[in-house]
């Protein structure tokens, strides 16, 4: 063979060197062409730059998993990836972030390569919401409660379901029991004081500082005969001055026979500083930016006036009740 075809088969062997390379997933490599600039140049070249766009859509693709990754592992939501494995017909748990690591007070290491099967044979619907995620590809939310049992913590988790094909499935579990408490808390709250406003001997009329009417109880209903077409209009201006306008006509409308009738009008404003409970029937005193202080001064001198009593129980970012109490005259 002459030396000329030596050459030409060096040339292409390290050409065919560098595509084995490349392939193994060296993309630092070159090949260096002769400055012959025949077809073996010409092969080089366009080599080279083919490799060049795949190491820079390598790099780019390096930064992005990296990114993805220190997201993943900062997400403040406790999130588990599982992968379906079709050797054992299921789940397997491949990774975890470290809030989810936090929460499972470091337990969540060793469970990792573990089927859902394994972890979660006492807890079927996890298994079903796993396996409708992946099946349907699609999101799942749900509230669960969970029994830590390392921990020997029980917790209530807002669960969700992200499938991310081709066959994974990533699982974010937020603790919402702090969260769950305080409702049920607010619940009871609520439902206690339902059931003390239906219960009070008084008349409770609640009013939101919007002047909306929130609610009234039955016992308002009764002493203050409040028309069937005044609720049904809804019209909380004039459902308020009808109950109003009995603080200063008490017998065209009580019907009852108690000494005193009284009406309590709450708020859920800001409330009323302390230092100010004492100064806010006083003329001319006023908290706010605009307002001349002289409606409560006018009012207690009203009530005051037909023999009644005002006051005020406040809470500074809760609201405000006003208590009018009068006299009920006898014929």
């Amino acid at each position: 063979m002459s030396e000329n075809g030596e050459l030409k088969k060096d040339r292409i062997h390290a050409i065919i060197e560098t595509v084995m390379k490349v392939g193994q997933g060296d993309f630092s490599v070159q090949i260096e062409p002769s400055g012959k600039n025949d077809e073996i140049d010409s092969l080089a070249v366009g080599l080279n730059m083919m490799i060049d766009d795949i190491r820079e859509t390598h790099e780019a693709l390096k930064k992005s998993e990296d990114k993805f990754k220190a997201q993943y592992k900062g997400l403040p939501v406790p999130t588990y990836t599982w992968q379906w494995d079709d050797s054992t017909n299921d789940f397997v748990l491949i990774a975890f972030n470290d809030a989810a690591e936090m929460i499972t007070g470091g337990n969540v290491a060793g469970f990792i390569g573990r089927t859902a099967r394994e972890m979660y044979a006492e807890q079927p619907q996890i298994l079903e919401d796993l396996a409708l995620s992946f099946k349907e590809k699609t999101a799942i939310k749900r509230e669960i409660e969970y029994h830590f049992k390392k921990l020997n913590k029980t917790k209530n988790l807002a669960v969700s379901y992200a499938p991310v094909p081709p066959d994974l499935v990533m699982v974010h579990t937020e603790d919402i029991t702090e969260q769950k408490k305080a409702h049920d808390e607010l619940l009871f709250n609520n439902t206690l004081l339902e059931t003390q406003k239906e219960t009070s001997i008084d008349g409770i009329l609640v009013v939101d500082d919007q002047g909306k009417v929130v609610s009234f109880n039955k016992r308002g209903n009764e002493m203050w005969n409040i028309p069937d077409e005044l609720v049904a209009a809804k019209d909380d201006e004039k459902l308020l001055s009808f109950v109003l306008r009995q603080l200063q006509e008490p017998d065209e409308f009580i019907n009852q026979e108690p000494d005193w009738i009284s009406i309590s009008i709450t708020d859920t404003g800001v409330g009323i500083a302390e230092e100010n409970l004492e100064k806010i029937f006083e003329p001319l005193f006023t908290s706010k930016a605009k307002g001349i202080g002289l409606g409560l001064a006018i009012t207690k001198t009203f009530v005051e006036g037909h023999d009644g009593t005002i006051e005020v129980n406040s809470k500074p970012g809760k609201g405000s009740t006003f208590t009018v109490k009068l006299p009920i005259r006898k014929k």
